[in-house]
């Protein structure tokens, strides 16, 4: 799996209860549920169980009739099979939708995902999660945070970037393992959503908050059309929090469609 850019990005907006802040003032980064995310088929991919042969399905399902009911006699677990695969077959398309969002539900119960991004000049991006250019943008030291004890493998949360395919991909159960058919549901996306370049960190569904460290921090940057009063608030945060990384001012590039970062001076720029 390819390693993430040294430095990963969070936009964010200002909100009013701000919460946005706490990234800046307490290091509070947040993992959301997949329920909350912007692209419907985002780890709901649907299970393809109808492509299986007949007696693949069937043992697939006898054996989840026979693990959800202990002591069910054998012939009653076949019985609930013929019944489930007879239902599944005349299922309407509303009940067939409301069936990959249960994928996705069953996702939310063992996982909550933090969307991080690889490119901070993307004017969509800008547009798109940071309030129309009005709000900032975090660069996250990657080398500090993966050098951390709770990060990877036996840590309470990791990271990996984002596939992004043209087509579904076909998830079949019996052709492919259950963790291999969990793991491309959350690390697939259509290529709709490349323009994001995402790079994901993920934990159990307990973990709501990952505290980052001063260090953890290696830049931020403000918003092409931020407020004098915003940017305030950004340097009240940064010092709150102890943490001294440079602060850039994104402006719009006028040779490409995308932005330009230039390091400022936080105090000056308030008097501006």
């Amino acid at each position: 799996m390819s390693k993430p850019n040294r430095i990963t990005f969070k936009y964010r907006s200002f909100d009013p209860d701000g919460h946005s802040l706490r990234l800046l003032s307490e290091g509070e980064l947040y993992f959301a549920s997949p329920l909350q995310f912007n692209d419907p088929f985002d780890c709901g991919l649907p299970i393809r169980s109808d492509l299986m042969e007949a007696g693949e399905r069937h043992e697939a399902l006898f054996e989840q009739a026979t693990m959800a009911n202990p002591g069910i006699s054998e012939s009653s677990a076949h019985e609930m099979v013929r019944a489930d695969l007879e239902s599944h077959s005349t299922m309407r398309l509303p009940d067939r939708l409301a069936l990959i969002e249960t994928v996705r539900e069953q996702t939310a119960k063992h996982f909550r995902i933090c969307a991080l991004a690889t490119n901070p000049t993307s004017v969509l991006m800008w547009s798109h999660y940071a309030d129309k250019h009005r709000g900032f943008c975090l660069g996250i030291d990657m080398e500090q945070l993966e050098a951390r004890k709770d990060f990877g493998q036996g840590g309470k949360f990791a990271g990996f970037p984002i596939d992004y395919v043209k087509e579904i991909p076909k998830l079949i159960p019996g052709h492919m393992s259950e963790k291999e058919i969990v793991w491309t549901n959350i690390t697939t996306k259509s290529e709709d959503w490349v323009y994001e370049g995402e790079y994901r960190l993920y934990g159990d569904a307990d973990l709501e908050f990952v505290n980052l460290r001063p260090t953890d921090i290696a830049q931020v940057i403000l918003g092409w059309d931020i407020s004098a009063e915003n940017a305030s608030r950004v340097r009240l945060a940064l010092e709150e929090f102890g943490c001294d990384a440079p602060v850039y001012h994104a402006f719009k590039d006028w040779n490409t469609f995308s932005m330009k970062c230039y390091r400022v001076d936080l105090r000056e720029f308030e008097s501006e």
